[in-house]
């Protein structure tokens, strides 16, 4: 069995992004695949009034719900002074050695800190030599170049290290990213498998979180709260007609009043994830019919489209990863930008699909 640890640059980088989404592209190559978080930091042990954080939670749905390791292990900042606890090693070896004979390969979701200066560094580093693993590390995108994160990476994991992405590139630098600054480090003899764009999807909240942010209530397909939103759009700020407006964008929520039926038609005979209408106001029998005929949630809430906008606009700053169907999205943008061929290759793992 193979075991390969994902560490990240620091909090946010996108770990949990690239162990959820590679455990995906080598289970499609037929290889028995499953992610684990074997430590964390922020989440209390196991029966102790919280179960498993949502990183956990969202490895199990890979595994088709069975979570290979339901209990967290969670020292605290202080106990990661360099070395782990022995009480932490022997659990954590205990774990893999049940995994080992029902999986080709662990993924585990390491901690952040690329500096052996960290405590998290080291321990990181540490816990990376326990597993026996092969090092994957994901920085996010900074200006000036993250050559800092590259030469730390490998210097804390030394050999280990099989490859660096860079996230969460802006569009407008991947060019000079992708066509400079990836090839000079790679000359310079540093791992880096490639860099993956920032991407809608990946932000995106579900239609769940825009009814919560607006306070609101589902009259219809509650069901269907955990559809990604992609895009918000406003009816009624607009002279052009509704239909053709609407038919702009797709994967889109849609912020109305609720005393506006021409403008919710219009919506739902376009490319739309929900409905929210505003002022309090319920949707009438015909937007209710039309909008349960072809499938499209409505949600209502008091505040008017101005303060529902306004609420809706905080979710950009809480968007978060654990979502399957940001994960297959993260896979292909893996395929799309990273060298797979070499880190499929220097894992030992088929290739080709």
């Amino acid at each position: 069995m193979r075991v390969v640890y994902i560490a990240g640059a620091e909090k946010g980088a996108g770990k949990t992004s690239l162990a959820s989404a590679l455990v995906v592209n080598v289970t499609r190559r037929g290889v028995r695949a499953a992610a684990w978080k074997p430590l964390a930091l922020s989440a209390k042990p196991h029966g102790e009034g919280s179960g498993p954080d949502a990183d956990t939670l969202l490895y199990a749905r890979l595994t088709a719900g069975k979570s290979l390791y339901p209990e967290l292990f969670t020292p605290g900042d202080d106990q990661l002074n360099g070395t782990l606890p022995k009480d932490i090693v022997a659990k954590v070896l205990a774990h893999l050695d049940d995994a080992s004979s029902d999986h080709q390969v662990i993924v585990a979701e390491g901690l952040d800190g690329l500096s052996v200066q960290q405590g998290t560094g080291r321990a990181s580093r540490e816990l990376a030599s326990l597993l026996d693993a092969r090092v994957l590390a994901v920085v996010p995108y900074r200006h000036p170049p993250e050559e800092n994160y590259v030469s730390l990476a490998r210097d804390l994991f030394g050999p280990a290290l099989v490859g660096l992405v860079i996230n969460k590139v802006p569009y407008y630098r991947m060019s000079l990213l992708q066509q400079e600054t990836v090839p000079r480090l790679q000359k310079e003899g540093l791992p880096i498998l490639g860099a993956i764009p920032e991407d809608r999807t990946m932000l995106s909240p579900t239609l769940g979180d825009v009814a919560q942010a607006v306070q609101g209530t589902f009259v219809l397909c509650p069901e269907k709260g955990n559809e990604l939103v992609e895009y918000l759009m406003v009816g009624g700020f607009f002279m052009d007609e509704g239909l053709y407006v609407f038919q702009r964008r797709e994967r889109k929520a849609v912020v109305v009043r609720g005393d506006r039926p021409d403008l919710q038609i219009a919506a739902i005979e376009t490319d739309t994830v929900g409905l929210v209408l505003t002022g309090g106001v319920q949707p009438i029998q015909y937007i209710l019919y039309e909008a349960e005929q072809r499938g499209v949630p409505l949600v209502v809430t008091q505040m008017d489209t101005k303060s529902a906008i306004s609420a809706c606009e905080t979710l950009l700053n809480r968007a978060v990863v654990h979502h399957l169907g940001k994960v297959h999205r993260f896979a292909q943008l893996m395929d799309a930008h990273l060298d797979m061929e070499a880190l499929l290759s220097s894992l030992g793992l088929p290739s080709v699909a």
